[in-house]
């Protein structure tokens, strides 16, 4: 059984080395100055355009001319000074998700314009983050709940609003168990919400960390996803993060992703 086992791993081991993908070739899409960093950055699903912000504004950049315009975006609201910032497309990439704040409000809300022209429509009151449907048709978004933030899943036009995961700071409980009981670790949050090919899950990463930063101790994260019909969420595995990078398992000899 255990020579199986290890003429099945050989096997692997090579068949991965005789099919592994070239590296891609990069391409650099601004020239930022230090001063106006790029804050947000989205590919449309034709991959013909970029849309990103900086401090000056939202622009939509034709990645294969380098044509850079900008969106006609107010700036200001009836109160407050307004920053957008671009957070999905649709899935005729000529209509873009975007996420506006404004300076001294904690709620920010989603809205939708046409790189076309025209004026921004609001679709979502108290939205964090969004992403559209594989088909367009609906929109998942992060709102602020009473503990924290929640998973909620609308239509495309923002109605009919549903939550389909509760306060992280609950549910994380069940799902990492002593990491979430140690008293250090008392952050939480969850991000990174995407939908899957079919447009029937939706994934989104957990995360915890300590209260009080530490060198020593990792930033524990858990990648999940839940189907936006119902259920319970399942764990697709654990990683932990710290300054030298990130770690699948929480073992440091088992390498996530670079830093």
């Amino acid at each position: 059984m255990a020579l199986a086992v290890l003429v099945a791993g050989v096997m692997i081991a090579r068949r991965g080395i005789s099919s592994a993908p070239s590296l891609a070739n990069e391409q650099r899409i601004t020239s930022n100055p230090p001063e106006a960093p790029v804050t947000s950055s989205v590919i449309s699903p034709d991959g013909k355009y970029i849309a990103y912000s900086d401090p000056t504004g939202v622009y939509i950049r034709h990645i294969a001319s380098g044509e850079t315009r900008p969106l006609q975006l107010p700036t200001h609201s009836n109160t407050a000074p307004t920053s957008w910032f671009p957070t999905g497309w649709f899935p005729d990439s000529a209509h873009l998700l975007l996420l506006a704040e404004e300076v001294g409000n904690d709620i920010p809300s989603v809205w939708t314009v046409s790189i076309l022209g025209g004026n921004p429509q609001i679709l979502i009151e108290n939205a964090i983050s969004a992403a559209v449907s594989p088909d367009g048709s609906a929109i998942a978004f992060l709102r602020m709940g009473p503990d924290n933030l929640e998973l909620w899943v609308s239509r495309n036009n923002g109605s009919n609003a549903r939550r389909i995961v509760d306060s992280v700071e609950r549910a994380i409980v069940a799902r990492l168990g002593s990491w979430a009981t140690n008293p250090l670790y008392t952050g939480s949050e969850v991000t990174r919400i995407a939908w899957s090919p079919h447009g029937k899950r939706v994934a989104y990463i957990k995360g915890l960390w300590p209260t009080y930063p530490d060198p020593s101790m990792d930033n524990r994260y858990t990648l999940e996803t839940v189907d936006t019909s119902g259920g319970l969420p399942k764990g697709v595995g654990r990683f932990c993060a710290t300054a030298a990078g990130a770690r699948l398992g929480c073992r440091r000899s088992s390498v996530f992703c670079p830093a």
